[in-house]
């Protein structure tokens, strides 16, 4: 063969060869494509994700108040369960949990559209079980979960609040980034701050085979915990504030006073609104709530009204500590008993009043003591004379009761001073209060419910009257306030007009201690007094806690009662046959800082209950107050609860 034909040959098979190649490359692009698409498609990445811990919940001085700890939780992944399992699922969960197979099914029906939810802790015994019997438990899975734990107990119940399971509308309504199987804040500061608190949920990628097998991790992102919560709050005062509030409900069924068992006290500080502490009684234990709480047990709580925060939520009258506001009117506005121009000019108050027709009233409201003799405005604050500040809203009455405009200037102090409105604080549910008027009388008689809320003869008669001018006037009638509205409340009396919103968060910050969240100081409004208000504002609360005074018998332990001021209240309820007792006191007097309030329902005197509580808080916050009991022979400080003194860093 020539040398041309071994080419030609050579040629030829090369032909061949590439023109198979180019075949095969062509079946493997274009015909078979599609083929490999698919299975590569089924041979990618599987992510799963996974729970953040929720920020931490620190005190003032960085005691941990709430954190979590690592505990296995069991999910149910109810897109991996066939239809035709999953009755036999709810049988195996049903004795696994040891619960009635009606309430895991119930369980199942109320994750409703959500894919994944929650069975709850497992115990290692249940975890084994279910790893040996993974036939058993079609789309069961285990995962580390962080739980909320509380260090303090029921301390701070009402400020931390508490947290549960998000509701279907909660999914819905916040969208792919909320955990289903997660917490959410449902009260307090876990509810305030749920946006801070929440941590960034973690994924885990995995490869998996064409039957969703995983192959092995491919990648972890890992969760980002919440950020750091931090109190205005100090656990020891919290402490003490607790203690000062039970001891005083103790004292009531001792003094056989009344039979209380709803009580309030918060501690304010007067230069920035700082909530310094905050206690309502009865109180609960937000650990309950971590893995759920029985329908029963919830009840029996609400019944109490345990989750009811009675600082900010338990409006009731205010009895004379309402006289302070209509104090500060009288001086203001040169408002004064007929026939007196100045603070100084006096009546003479024999414990009744006689009202005329111009008033709509009749007859006489009588005072329960003897009466206070010659009263001027100062001696009125000090000895709570009723029929002094009487007489300054009949005074508003006969100049003002044909002019619409004016005649509310009563109101329009209270308004002034943080009543009749939420103060602002930074926790959920508020309760703004009432300050009643002649609008409010108007709406009440136009609705359906007009003939509960009013008299007959306010029908038949004047809607709106004098006496309802004097029951505003004394902190009586329709008249509603917080233990927290009346602590703003004297505290811009005396901080030089002031109005502060309150707050019980300080700042939050990051995992790694970078600032999210400054709170700071917020002024709402500022009122200008007059040179007489500023004058003997002060003074006028210390006639209140020394001597003749109302409050002066629980002050007079004190080494130096006149450091202390305020304004005791015993008010009427139409719903008890006990008094609310209240105590707003401000200390120290000369350079004001604190303002403490404590309320007491169905308490009974305002001096004999309130006000003792109030004096050993304020000893506690004093450094050269020793502090003695707020029941005669009792202690004067909380039990030391060992538990506080762990170290938890």
């Amino acid at each position: 063969m020539n040398f041309a034909r071994r080419l030609a040959v050579l040629g030829m098979a090369f032909v061949v060869l590439f023109s198979l190649l180019f075949t095969r490359l062509w079946f493997v692009q274009v015909a078979s494509g599609t083929l490999y698409e698919e299975e590569a498609s089924r041979q990618q990445l599987d992510a799963e994700r996974t729970t953040a811990a929720r920020g931490e919940i620190r005190d003032s001085g960085g005691i941990l108040l709430a954190t979590s700890r690592i505990v296995p939780e069991m999910i149910v992944h109810r897109s991996e369960i066939a239809p035709e399992d999953e009755e036999a699922l709810i049988q195996q969960l049903g004795a696994l949990f040891n619960l009635p197979t009606i309430e895991v099914r119930a369980l199942f029906e109320q994750a409703g559209p959500v894919i994944e939810f929650s069975m709850g802790i497992v115990t290692p015994e249940q975890m084994s079980y279910v790893l040996k019997n993974t036939e058993d438990f079609p789309g069961i899975a285990i995962h580390d979960r962080p739980i909320r734990v509380y260090p303090e107990g029921s301390l701070f119940s009402h400020v931390i609040g508490h947290i549960g399971r998000p509701s279907p509308d909660d999914v819905a309504a916040a969208g792919p980034d909320l955990d289903p199987t997660g917490t959410i804040g449902k009260f307090g500061v876990e509810k305030f701050y749920d946006d801070y608190l929440q941590g960034e949920r973690g994924t885990l990628l995995y490869r998996v085979d064409p039957q969703g097998d995983p192959l092995g991790l491919e990648e972890e992102l890992p969760a980002v915990q919440g950020n750091t919560v931090h109190l205005t709050l100090d656990s020891e005062l919290q402490r003490q504030v607790e203690f000062a509030v039970l001891e005083a409900m103790d004292l009531s069924r001792e003094l056989e006073e009344g039979d209380p068992d709803l009580a309030a006290a918060v501690v304010l500080d007067i230069a920035d609104g700082s909530v310094l502490a905050m206690y309502s009684y009865p109180d609960f234990d937000p650990a309950r709530f971590v893995d759920g709480i029985s329908q029963d047990e919830y009840s029996a709580l609400e019944e109490q009204k345990a989750f009811t925060n009675l600082v900010i939520q338990g409006a009731y009258p205010p009895g004379s500590t309402f006289k302070a506001i209509t104090w500060a009117a009288a001086i203001n506005e040169e408002l004064y008993p007929r026939g007196l121009t100045t603070p100084a000019g006096t009546i003479d108050c024999e414990g009744e009043l006689d009202l005329g027709v111009e008033e709509n009233e009749g007859g006489q409201l009588a005072f329960t003591d003897a009466g206070h003799g010659t009263t001027d405005l100062h001696t009125a604050l000090g000895k709570s004379c009723n029929v002094y500040f009487w007489q300054v809203a009949l005074t508003i009455w006969r100049e003002y009761k044909d002019d619409p405009d004016e005649e509310d200037i009563l109101q329009r102090w209270a308004r002034r001073l943080s009543l009749d409105e939420p103060t602002g604080v930074d926790l959920p549910f508020e309760n703004g209060g009432r300050i009643p008027d002649r609008q409010l009388y108007e709406g009440w008689a136009e609705s359906p419910r007009g003939s509960l809320l009013l008299a007959p003869d306010r029908f038949t008669e004047a809607l709106w009257r004098g006496g309802d001018v004097m029951g505003i006037a004394i902190g009586q009638g329709d008249v509603l306030a917080t233990p927290l509205q009346m602590a703003v409340a004297f505290a811009a009396l005396v901080n030089g007009g002031e109005v502060l919103e309150p707050h019980v968060v300080d700042r939050v910050t990051s995992v790694d201690g970078r600032l999210v969240l400054d709170v700071g100081k917020t002024v709402t409004r500022r009122i200008e007094f007059t040179e007489e208000h500023e004058r003997f504002v002060r003074e006028d609360f210390t006639r209140v806690t020394n001597a003749g005074g109302t409050a002066a018998a629980a002050f007079s332990v004190m080494q130096n009662p006149w450091q202390t001021g305020g304004k005791t209240g015993t008010a009427e309820r139409d719903a008890s046959e006990y008094d609310t007792a209240w105590f707003v006191g401000v200390t120290p007097i000369d350079n004001p800082r604190y303002v403490v309030a404590v309320m007491i329902v169905d308490g009974g005197v305002a001096g004999k209950v309130a006000a003792p509580a109030v004096r050993n808080i304020m000893q506690y916050l004093l450094p050269s107050e020793p502090v003695t009991p707020v029941r005669p022979g009792g202690a004067s400080r909380p039990a030391i609860n060992s538990a506080t003194e762990e170290d938890d860093s």
